[in-house]
C-alpha cells in the first residue's frame, strides 16, 4: 500500500478547514438574507353581525354613481363559495356587493369567502368573521399584532393560508323580508340584501377588534367574544381609545376597568386617515352601557346613522340602502394597512332620502342631501 506523506496530510487538513469556514460563511450569508420574522397565526376570529332595526323616516339610501362598476378599475379579486340553498337572485346581489369592494381595496392575492345560507333566528340578518389571523408576517407594519388574513395576505403579497378560505359569512335564510335587487330601490318593508353583504364583507376585511366583556371583566385578545386570550391585540385594537385619548390597551386585561371603558359610550378609533375623513376628529365607535356580543366595539356609533358613513353601524332599517363604504371606514382601513383606491370623489357619494336622487352634471359635483 502506498503511504501518504505528512505534507499531503497537512495540506488536506488545511483544505478541509477552509472548506468548513467557507460553508459557515455561506450559511451565515444565507441566514442573514432570510426575513427576520416569526410567523404566528390563530383562528377563527370573532363573528360580527348586523341586526334589524325598526323602520324610520326619512329612509336613507346611499347609491353609487351611474355606471360606477363599468368605469371603476378592479383592484382586488373576491371569490365566493356558496353553502346552502341559495336563491340565484341572492347570489347576484352578493356578487354585486363583492364587485363594489373589488374597486375599493387593492390586493394581488385573491380573497376567498365562504357564504352560508342558514337560519340565524329572529332579528339577526347576517354575520361574518375571519378563519385566521396572522402576526409578524413579512412586511407587517406593526409587530406582535394580529392582522385578519385577507389584510395579512395583501401586505405579505402571498397567500399565508392557501388551504382555507379567508372570510366565513352567514346570512339568515329564515328572514322573509329580503330584497335581492341591486338597483337600490327596496320596498319600505324589505331589507336590501346587497347592503347587508357590503357590511359583512367589511367585517371580514378587518372591521373588528378583539375586546369584549366577559363575566364582568374586559378582555383583549383571542376571539373577542369570550375570555380565550391570545398573546397579541388585533390591529384594530391598536387604534382604540377613550374620549380622554387614553388607549384601551393601557387598561389592564381581564379587568373591570377595561369593562367600564368598553361600556362607556365613550370609545373612539384614532387614526390619521380615519380622523381626516371625520372632520379631523377621532371616530366614535358603538359602546353601549350594556355589552352586546357581535355589535359592541366593532361597529361605528349610532351617531353615524343618517350620514355618508352609516354602512358599519350595527343595524339596518327596512328600505335603507348602503352601497358604499364611506370615507370614514376607508380611512380606518387605510390606517390598519389596506391600500385604498377612491374614484374621486366616490368617497363622498350622495345620501338619498325617500327615493329622491340628485342628478350630477359631472363626476366631480356629487352632493350630500341631508334631512
Amino acid at each position: 500500500m502506498k503511504k501518504t506523506s505528512p505534507n499531503f496530510r497537512f495540506v488536506s487538513a488545511l483544505m478541509l478547514v477552509f472548506a468548513v469556514i467557507w460553508l459557515l460563511i455561506g450559511a451565515i450569508t444565507f441566514s442573514s438574507a432570510q426575513p427576520a420574522y416569526q410567523l404566528d397565526s390563530f383562528g377563527p376570529g370573532p363573528l360580527m353581525q348586523v341586526v334589524l332595526r325598526e323602520a324610520e323616516t326619512p329612509v336613507q339610501k346611499r347609491l353609487l354613481p351611474p355606471g360606477y362598476l363599468q368605469t371603476a378599475p378592479q383592484l382586488a379579486t373576491i371569490n365566493v363559495t356558496y353553502v346552502g340553498n341559495w336563491d340565484q337572485n341572492a347570489k347576484n346581489a352578493f356578487e354585486y356587493a363583492a364587485s363594489i369592494w373589488e374597486t375599493k381595496i387593492t390586493s394581488s392575492v385573491p380573497i376567498e369567502i365562504e357564504a352560508e345560507w342558514t337560519n340565524l333566528g329572529p332579528n339577526i340578518l347576517g354575520g361574518a368573521g375571519v378563519n385566521r389571523l396572522f402576526a409578524n408576517f413579512p412586511g407587517a407594519p406593526m409587530a406582535d399584532t394580529w392582522y385578519p388574513i385577507a389584510l395579512a395576505n395583501k401586505i405579505a403579497g402571498t397567500d399565508l393560508d392557501p388551504a382555507d378560505v379567508d372570510i366565513a359569512a352567514v346570512f339568515n335564510s329564515a328572514f322573509s323580508g329580503w330584497y335581492f335587487g341591486t338597483d337600490g330601490n327596496p320596498p319600505a318593508n324589505q331589507i336590501d340584501f346587497a347592503s347587508v353583504v357590503m357590511h359583512e364583507i367589511g367585517h371580514g376585511l378587518g372591521f373588528f377588534g378583539s375586546m369584549a366583556v366577559d363575566t364582568g371583566d374586559g378582555v383583549c385578545g383571542g376571539t373577542g367574544l369570550g375570555c380565550w386570550d391570545s398573546i397579541y391585540p388585533y390591529v384594530y385594537d391598536r387604534f382604540t381609545e377613550n374620549g380622554a385619548g387614553m388607549p384601551l390597551l393601557s387598561f389592564p386585561n381581564n379587568s373591570t376597568q377595561l369593562a367600564d371603558q368598553l361600556q362607556s359610550n365613550d370609545v373612539f378609533f384614532d387614526g390619521a386617515n380615519a380622523n381626516a375623513a371625520n372632520g379631523n376628529a377621532p371616530v366614535e365607535l358603538y359602546a353601549p352601557s350594556t355589552w352586546e356580543p357581535g355589535s359592541s366595539y366593532s361597529h361605528l356609533a349610532q351617531s353615524f346613522d343618517g350620514t355618508p358613513n352609516a354602512l358599519m353601524t350595527y343595524s339596518i332599517a327596512p328600505g335603507e340602502v348602503q352601497h358604499d363604504p364611506g370615507a370614514v371606514m376607508l380611512g380606518m382601513f387605510q390606517d390598519m394597512g389596506w391600500t385604498m383606491y377612491n374614484l374621486s370623489p366616490a368617497s363622498f357619494l350622495p345620501i338619498v332620502y325617500n327615493g329622491v336622487q340628485p342628478t350630477p352634471t359631472s363626476a366631480s359635483n356629487w352632493t350630500t342631501i341631508l334631512p
